[in-house]
């Protein structure tokens, strides 16, 4: 009896000495972080869903070049903030290694497309690129994104959205898990928004689905409100 209670203990001492190392390691890819030119260390938080959060808003990012540097093991990041950077273009395979990404959150860029790169990302659940300067959205690569919920447009130059994209949306929340898009504040012109309108009501039928649109402006892009800040500095 006492050698097993002796065996036990070791075991129990291993399994500790274990699960403290791999905290240790886990600590030391969070320090390693920092040094990276250009791609400053996140702020890591843990996520209630157990896995990890990454925040690098206001970084002043122009590209994600740096992410696969990251020493935390991408499969357990479920969450990625990138907000209010100046990221203009996102390459593809950037979140090849992200399987488990959750919460993508892109708003405050200057992105004009919605990124391709986007496509592999299967377990999205909240897609945010507001307050960019994307100009259309076509189906593609939104279509991909089988598990996703919520998507956050407003904000940016919109005048175009693709009506099989928009009836495709609204028609999932009846069998899948979409529930909210909204496209308020971009340049919709009213036919086109009329357009929308009818393919989301014939899309939602039985679903929950929520749009919004409203605030449509004739306003400048805000890339050209951007272009004529500047010039006005000089």
């Amino acid at each position: 009896m006492l050698h097993k209670r002796r065996i036990v203990t070791v075991l129990l001492g291993l399994g500790l000495a274990n699960g403290l190392c791999a905290a240790a390691r886990e600590e030391k890819s969070i320090r390693d972080l920092e040094g990276f030119p250009n791609f400053e260390a996140p702020i890591v938080e843990h996520a209630k869903d157990g896995g990890y959060k990454l925040n690098f808003e206001k970084k002043g990012l122009t590209s994600l070049d740096g992410l696969g540097k990251v020493n935390i093991d991408p499969e357990n990041v479920t969450s990625l903030n990138f907000g209010e950077n100046e990221i203009l273009n996102i390459p593809e395979g950037t979140f090849s290694a992200f399987g488990n990404l959750r919460y993508l959150y892109l708003g405050r860029n200057q992105l004009m497309h919605i990124p391709g790169a986007l496509a592999v990302l299967s377990n999205l659940q909240v897609l945010n690129l507001s307050q960019n300067q994307i100009v259309a959205v076509e189906t593609y690569p939104l279509e991909k994104l089988k598990r996703l919920e919520s998507l956050f447009l407003y904000c940016n130059d919109i005048e175009y959205v693709d009506p099989t994209l928009v009836f495709s949306l609204a028609s999932k929340g009846s069998c899948t898990y979409f529930r909210y898009i909204t496209l308020s504040q971009n340049c919709i012109n009213k036919e086109h928004e009329k357009e929308l309108l009818q393919a989301f009501t014939a899309g939602r039928e039985e679903s929950s689905v929520k749009l919004c649109l409203q605030n449509q402006q004739e306003r400048p892009r805000i890339q050209d409100r951007n272009r004529n800040t500047k010039s006005a500095k000089k």
